[in-house]
């Protein structure tokens, strides 16, 4: 982990920052945003490299967006899936002041900068991993748990212009980074953050749901609600897969009424697929139903 001052001078003292600029009516800051251009047909659509600046929108945009990804095709939109939740989380930073930085975040213990330093962080990590299959030298996401989390206390003290700069930076080195990597390299093998062996290409979905939940946990007016269905299903499928068995039933009353889990379960936990997933991640109890009292609390995830 480079210092403070050693990070300053590699992004630059006056390099652009996502809030703060002069802004032009109607507009409120600037963000990055990853548009569509040139040909990398393995990945399902022709991408280009970077396009930085575009405008920062409200969270309703945002959820218009949300239901603009759940009509396309998954096969097809992977790497814009893991682009539009990196504008997700670049508007939400947007939204916040220099001061609002250091509020707490949802997760105990972690202001909305820590939220931002993770995200840094994992987007090295996920590089790592990205590496890993372009050369077959192992490069394992972290070193170990005490590495991460050191990582992640000292970038969280960045000036508020260098961090947002930060999170910008390293989203657009991975991006490069899924680009040139070959087709034929996207099924090697790598070792996941929790030990789980997954190819390559499974590092798509690996940033793009870090991105959507920790963008919830920056408390910044975007709730699960705010998620694409199909983001929130695929993320919700996964907690679930991650429980012991024969432990609980998941009973959504929104937008399709089903149930995932044990349908033999005696307890059982019942909201929209929203609240759900925000529940089952260990967020919140808001618009859940439980046939215990109180609610109880998620099995662990991550």
């Amino acid at each position: 982990m480079p210092s403070t001052s050693s990070v300053n001078n590699r992004l630059g003292a006056s390099g652009p920052p996502c809030r703060g600029d002069p802004l032009p009516a109607a507009r409120s800051s600037r963000v990055i945003y990853l548009t569509m251009t040139s040909s990398a047909p393995h990945l399902g659509g022709n991408f280009t490299r970077r396009s930085e600046v575009m405008w920062c929108r409200s969270v309703a945009d945002m959820s218009n967006d949300a239901k603009a990804i759940n009509n396309t095709e998954p096969a097809n939109t992977e790497l814009a899936s893991a682009r539009a939740a990196t504008t997700f989380v670049a508007d939400l930073l947007c939204s916040l002041s220099d001061a609002q930085l250091d509020a707490d975040s949802l997760l105990p213990g972690w202001t909305r900068r820590h939220v931002v330093a993770h995200l840094a962080q994992n987007a090295l990590a996920v590089g790592r991993l990205v590496s890993w299959a372009a050369t077959g030298v192992e490069t394992p996401m972290y070193e170990s748990r005490e590495v991460r989390d050191r990582d992640i206390d000292e970038t969280a003290l960045l000036a508020p212009s260098t961090l947002c700069a930060l999170f910008r930076d390293t989203a657009t080195a991975l991006d490069e980074a899924w680009l040139a990597l070959p087709e034929s390299r996207w099924s090697c093998e790598v070792r996941g953050g929790q030990g789980r062996v997954v190819p390559a290409s499974a590092t798509l979905w690996m940033r793009t749901r870090e991105l959507w939940v920790h963008g919830v946990d920056l408390n910044a007016g975007a709730g699960f609600d705010a998620l694409p269905e199909r983001m929130l299903r695929r993320t919700l499928v996964d907690v679930v897969a991650s429980w012991p068995a024969d432990r609980i039933r998941l009973d959504l009353t929104g937008p399709t009424v089903e149930s995932i889990g044990d349908q033999n379960a005696q307890n059982s936990i019942s909201g929209s697929l929203a609240d759900v997933t925000g529940w089952a991640t260990g967020r919140t109890t808001l618009g859940i139903s439980s046939s215990e009292s109180p609610v109880p609390t998620a099995p662990n995830w991550l």
